[in-house]
């Protein structure tokens, strides 16, 4: 997908980064590869940005995972910061400061909702044709509270295995096209390397950044995103079509490379 709002390390000077009060990424792909701990160069890059502007994650996973594999592993020189941490593609928000975490709000669904889900999902994985291969892989249908997730192969696999199972996200596809007529009230995002995100139809990654833009009083000019799943259905789609600046990054090492840019280029308002 080309989009006026959608760039690259390549391209990446072309974005007036001076203007950024709030930068938002993702978080396994760009921050982490999941259920890695965060790298001493990203936590040396955070530490960095953070002297010049609000930092957020924004994640699939549920807000116990973020915490035991990104934050609780965070090491700042200063105390004084704001990270704001969207759990469940943006269901939930939490304001993490001084060491502490505030909840903001959460949207769970209801176990009607959540049966309806499973239900859909075990129905569409049978029709997809992907059913024996899953079950050799002991797939996962997660109960995050406030989004429902197929884990087509489990975080208990060697990473390497599970990012070859659907690099390109054709299998994935496959399930989520038939789960689009079975789940018309909801959205329907692929994220990470093997899973398939459900939340209701007006909780995306997107609207969840303005959410926290109207609240921090700044608009989506300001904001800047970085994220790996950026084609139709990924669960960053949403955020490329809110019109925010987003930067498409393949690694975390990208990532650290963006964030020391956007950190040189924040560090000339203070001179």
């Amino acid at each position: 997908m080309t989009a006026e709002n959608l760039y690259t390390v390549e391209t990446m000077d072309k974005i007036s980064i001076r203007s950024k009060k709030l930068v938002v990424s993702a978080l396994n792909g760009p921050l982490i590869d999941s259920k890695t701990y965060i790298s001493p160069y990203m936590n040396a890059a955070l530490d960095q940005l953070l002297r010049y502007c609000k930092f957020g994650i924004i994640s699939g996973e549920s807000i116990d995972n973020i915490i035991e594999f990104f934050l609780s592993r965070l090491t700042l020189s200063s105390r004084s910061f704001e990270i704001y941490v969207f759990a469940s593609n943006g269901a939930s928000l939490y304001r993490y400061y001084n060491g502490a975490y505030e909840n903001i709000y959460e949207d769970v669904l209801l176990k009607e909702e959540k049966d309806f889900i499973k239900a859909a999902l075990e129905k569409a994985i049978e029709q997809s044709g992907l059913k024996n291969e899953l079950e050799s892989y002991k797939y996962e249908i997660q109960d995050r509270q406030t989004q429902i997730t197929l884990e087509a192969v489990p975080k208990s696999f060697p990473i390497d295995i599970r990012k070859s199972w659907d690099p390109d996200r054709s299998k994935r596809e496959k399930i989520a096209s038939i789960l689009q007529n079975l789940l018309t009230d909801y959205s329907i995002r692929i994220g990470g390397y093997t899973s398939i995100d459900i939340t209701r139809a007006y909780t995306n990654k997107g609207r969840a950044i303005l959410k926290l833009c109207n609240q921090l009083g700044i608009t989506k000019d300001h904001v800047l995103y970085i994220g790996k799943d950026l084609e139709d259905m990924g669960n960053d789609i949403d955020v490329l079509k809110e019109g925010i600046d987003c930067i498409k990054v393949d690694s975390v090492d990208e990532t650290v490379e963006v964030l020391r840019y956007i950190t040189d280029q924040l560090s000339v308002n203070y001179i």
